[in-house]
C-alpha cells in the first residue's frame, strides 16, 4: 500500500487495479471534474460526448459491412492505380468490381483454378493466374508502327 506522510492510504497511484474498478474510479473522477465546470462548459462537454457517441455508433455500423481480403500486392497496386485514374475510392471500386463479378459468376470457370487445400476448413484454394489484374497490352505494343 502507498501511504502518505500522515499514514493514510494514497489512492492516486492505482496501477495494479482491475480494469473494471479502474474504470469506475475514473468515472467518479470525471463526475468530480464536471461539478467544477460552469453550466456553459458542461453543455459543451455534453455536446462533445454526444458527438463522440454518435461517431462510435456509426463506426460500429460500418464495421458490420467491413471485410478483410488477402490480395496479391500487384492486384492491390492495380486497384489503387485505377481508383486514382478514375478519382474514386479504392473500397468503392473493389465493391463495384466484386458486384460485377458476382453478376457474371454462373459463367466463371472456377473449377479450372481450384487446387486442393491442406486446411480442414476448406476443400479447395482458388488462385487467379498471376497477371489477370494487369491491363492487357495492345498487340502492336513495342513494335514499330507501319
Amino acid at each position: 500500500m502507498n501511504n502518505d506522510k500522515d499514514g493514510l492510504i494514497n489512492f492516486t497511484d492505482l496501477g495494479g487495479l482491475d480494469p473494471a474498478i479502474s474504470s469506475v474510479l475514473g468515472g467518479f473522477e470525471r463526475q468530480e471534474q464536471r461539478k467544477s465546470l460552469s453550466p456553459e462548459e458542461r453543455k459543451k462537454l455534453r455536446k462533445k460526448e454526444q458527438k463522440q457517441a454518435k461517431e462510435r455508433r456509426r463506426m460500429q455500423q460500418r464495421a458490420e459491412n467491413r471485410v478483410t481480403l488477402d490480395l496479391p500486392s500487384g492486384m492491390k497496386a492495380r486497384l489503387e492505380e485505377i481508383a486514382s485514374e478514375e478519382s474514386i475510392n479504392v473500397s468503392q471500386l473493389a465493391a463495384f468490381l466484386i458486384a460485377y463479378a458476382l453478376r457474371e459468376y454462373p459463367g466463371l470457370p472456377l473449377s479450372e483454378h481450384k487446387t486442393s487445400s491442406r486446411t480442414p476448413k476448406h476443400d479447395f484454394n482458388l488462385a487467379a493466374p498471376g497477371g489477370w489484374w494487369k491491363p492487357e497490352k495492345p498487340e502492336n505494343e513495342g513494335r514499330p508502327s507501319k
